[in-house]
């Protein structure tokens, strides 16, 4: 198949970089102006840092933990974006920017200046590239069983990451493969933790997304009423991005051939079982 995305680099790259700790700096090198930058510190066991454009720059949520939002530079943050990359803090510990200490940067392209999206029963703020399907998803809770909110994509979403912004929740993940792929939106895995999944609707209402909307339950993990969340969906396009499942051998020399179709730029694991 011929791919539908023809220089990927235009909307996913991921950066390499030395903290110096001693002056706010440009980290560049995309070929795009990101939305979401996802960094983590290869030094140290630092935090995993996640900002983006709709909730703006300089506020961090951390995707291995159960902290809400983060607006205290003295953690090293993000500044702001710039047309190739993003600018951090001078030094401030280690989550960004801290001397000798070695960074990787995922970068996200999605649509820029967030705008407003009414296809659910909740109005969400957007930000989405359905070229290549992704979209930053922010939305004000309002405790009623069976809300919606709008994801922008076009395409039912293949992925979704959810985190309440203010006080502390899990990291709460759907993905089109749970279950053997058997109704996935009757379960749910934590991402900053190491269990298996969990069948509930607490989280989606046991309601599938759709083309348009992905749906809530009343739990305050996801719709709390007057609760503000973040949510950063992906949709699967052909040549570019594939979101499934393998079966461990537990055989270190005859492991699973996992076939995309390309050759990925990032790959992520996380397992079902216990």
């Amino acid at each position: 198949n011929v791919p539908s995305i023809v220089r990927p680099q235009r909307h996913f790259d991921t950066l390499l970089y030395t903290g110096n700790d001693s002056s706010d700096r440009n980290i560049e090198g995309l070929e795009f102006k990101p939305d979401m930058v996802w960094i983590k510190n290869r030094s140290q066991p630092d935090w995993h840092h996640l900002v983006d454009s709709v909730r703006g720059a300089n506020k961090a949520i951390f995707v291995n933990e159960t902290d809400g939002e983060d607006t205290d530079n003295s953690n090293g943050h993000v500044n702001y974006f710039t047309s190739g990359g993003f600018n951090v803090d001078a030094g401030a510990q280690g989550n960004t920017n801290e001397n000798s200490e070695n960074y990787v940067a995922w970068c996200w392209k999605a649509g820029g200046a967030a705008v407003s999206n009414s296809d659910g029963t909740i109005t969400s703020s957007i930000s989405v590239n359905q070229e290549a399907g992704f979209s930053i998803v922010s939305y004000t809770g309002n405790g009623t069983a069976g809300a919606t909110v709008g994801h922008g994509l076009g395409k039912i979403p293949a992925w979704i990451i959810l985190k309440k912004r203010v006080g502390a929740d899990n990291v709460y993940v759907y993905h089109q493969e749970f279950n053997q792929g058997d109704n996935p939106h009757h379960r749910y895995s934590e991402l900053n933790f190491h269990a298996g999944l969990t069948n509930s609707d607490k989280i989606h209402n046991d309601t599938a997304p759709t083309t348009s909307v992905f749906s809530l339950s009343n739990d305050n993990a996801s719709n709390q009423n007057s609760s503000t969340y973040i949510a950063y969906c992906w949709a699967e396009i052909p040549g570019y991005s594939k979101f499934g499942r393998y079966r461990s051998t537990g055989i270190d020399t005859k492991g699973p051939h996992i076939h995309l179709g390309f050759r990925p730029a990032w790959v992520m694991l996380k397992s079902l079982s216990l």
